[in-house]
C-alpha cells in the first residue's frame, strides 16, 4: 500500500512539473516537451488537416484545436518551414462562414474566428469544399476572410498530397 502512495505522489508531481506550452499558437492545441531525444518533426513537414466533422472542443471545432496542436508541436520541435493547410467539408463546412452568414443561419457569430486568424497569422491555409458549401446552401462569396473556397476537398487535397503533404484525418 505504502509503495502505491508513494507511486502515486511520485506520478502526480511529474504532472504538475510538466507545463502545457503555447510555443506559435495561444490559447489552443497546448503541447508538452518531453525530456529525452523523442522523435521529432522532420524540417519542412507538409501536412493536410481533414476536418469532415462540426464537434466542438474548447469552444472551437476540434479539427481547429488539432491543427493549432500540430502547429505548436511543429514549433516546440524547431520546425520553422511546415506547410500545413487545413480542409473542411462535410459537418465541418460551417465552420468557413463568415460572421454575418454564420449570425444568420446560427444567431451568433463564428466563434472558431479568433482562432483562425491565428492559424493563418502562423502560415496555415484554410480551405473549405465549394461543393459542400453549396450543398449546405452557404454562399460561397460570404466565407470568413481567412477561408479560401477549393472547387471541392478532394481536389484540394489531391492536390497538396501530390505536392508532399501528409493526410492527418480529424473526425
Amino acid at each position: 500500500m505504502a509503495q502505491r502512495i508513494v507511486l502515486a505522489v511520485l506520478f502526480a508531481l511529474s504532472l504538475s512539473a510538466a507545463e502545457m506550452q503555447f510555443p506559435k499558437i495561444e490559447g489552443h492545441g497546448g503541447v508538452f516537451d518531453i525530456a529525452g531525444e523523442p522523435e521529432g518533426p522532420k524540417a519542412g513537414s507538409k501536412v493536410i488537416v481533414d476536418v469532415t466533422s462540426s464537434a466542438y472542443e474548447g469552444g472551437v471545432n476540434k479539427g481547429f484545436g488539432r491543427a493549432a496542436r500540430f502547429v505548436n508541436l511543429l514549433a516546440l520541435g524547431g520546425d520553422d518551414y511546415f506547410q500545413m493547410a487545413i480542409i473542411l467539408h462535410g459537418g465541418a463546412t460551417k465552420e468557413a462562414l463568415s460572421d454575418e452568414q454564420y449570425r444568420e443561419r446560427f444567431g451568433n457569430a463564428n466563434p472558431n474566428r479568433k482562432l483562425m486568424a491565428q492559424l493563418r497569422a502562423a502560415g496555415v491555409e484554410i480551405l473549405v469544399c465549394g461543393q459542400s458549401m453549396t450543398h449546405n446552401g452557404f454562399d460561397v462569396g460570404r466565407t470568413a476572410p481567412e477561408v479560401e473556397v477549393a472547387l471541392s476537398a478532394a481536389t484540394a487535397s489531391i492536390n497538396r498530397q501530390g505536392a508532399g503533404y501528409a493526410l492527418l484525418s480529424v473526425n
